[in-house]
């Protein structure tokens, strides 16, 4: 949603799992920090993003890795890819520590963050994803804004939302009291159901809370909760509206509703009819 669907899949999964430092997702803090490094970030900074992005293990990037990100973005892999795993002819050959590095990357086509640096900074205007990171001068990596400060927390919600910084600034305070009253210390299903206006039957009450835990955690997260709210109060879309509505019934996410499933959502319209 952040990245926007003109980020091809593959990309949008490796930045996920670069951002990420945990298996519960992205949280605020970690999608902040990407932001602002992709917007204002020093190139040092940008560069160990991208070979973050490039690596699956935080220490290497492999050839086949790569390769296939590549394609994935542009279709082809250019020829200089080949000059990144070439043999490095300035690597000694003695001592077994420098022999074993050097097989490795003659062999299994692996290289290591100091080589991977020094061919992204020559070549990265060959790979679109590596330009749109680092940026061809000083100042041209994205901006989130029209000027050089760097946008608040609010701003950036707003931005990814059609909320105003105001309004997400008043659902952060009500998001953290509500989180402050659930025994688990998240913002779970017991805590939410209550606060929904009007009540609706068990089935619809999971069947939201699961729409609006998107990454299907197990607790809702404040953008969660800034995006539903946004989708189902301020979208201008109606199909957006109709993707969110059909999501609460659907509890087996099957892509259809079964009888059980379509006789929850007669009888919650039936209720709200009626509220």
């Amino acid at each position: 949603e952040v990245l926007t669907d003109a980020v091809p899949a593959q990309l949008a999964t490796q930045i996920f799992e670069a951002v990420a430092q945990s298996s519960r997702g992205i949280s605020q803090r970690e999608l902040i920090s990407f932001l602002v490094i992709l917007s204002t970030g020093t190139l040092e900074q940008r560069m160990r993003l991208l070979f973050a992005i490039c690596s699956r293990d935080d220490e290497t990037v492999t050839r086949p890795s790569l390769d296939s990100l590549i394609v994935a973005c542009d279709g082809r892999s250019p020829p200089c890819v080949g000059e990144l795993f070439a043999p490095n002819p300035h690597t000694k050959k003695s001592g077994s520590s420098s022999r074993h590095h050097q097989l490795q990357s003659e062999i299994n086509d692996v290289v290591e963050f100091d080589r991977f640096t020094s061919w992204a900074s020559k070549h990265h205007k060959s790979v679109s994803f590596m330009h749109w990171i680092l940026g061809s001068e000083p100042g041209t990596q994205p901006s989130l804004s029209d000027n050089n400060t760097t946008p608040t927390f609010y701003q950036v919600m707003a931005g990814m939302t059609q909320l105003s910084d105001t309004e997400v600034a008043e659902l952060e305070r009500r998001y953290w009291q509500l989180k402050g009253a659930s025994k688990t210390g998240k913002l779970d299903l017991e805590t939410l159901a209550p606060n929904i206006s009007p009540p609706l039957p068990e089935c619809a009450s999971a069947g939201l809370y699961a729409a609006i835990d998107t990454n299907g955690d197990g607790h809702v997260d404040f953008k969660e909760m800034c995006c539903a709210i946004s989708t189902c109060c301020r979208s201008t879309s109606d199909q957006e509206r109709y993707k969110f509505v059909f999501r609460i019934f659907d509890a087996d996410r099957d892509g259809q509703l079964n009888e059980e499933e379509y006789q929850c959502m007669l009888k919650t319209f039936a209720l709200l009819e009626h509220s």
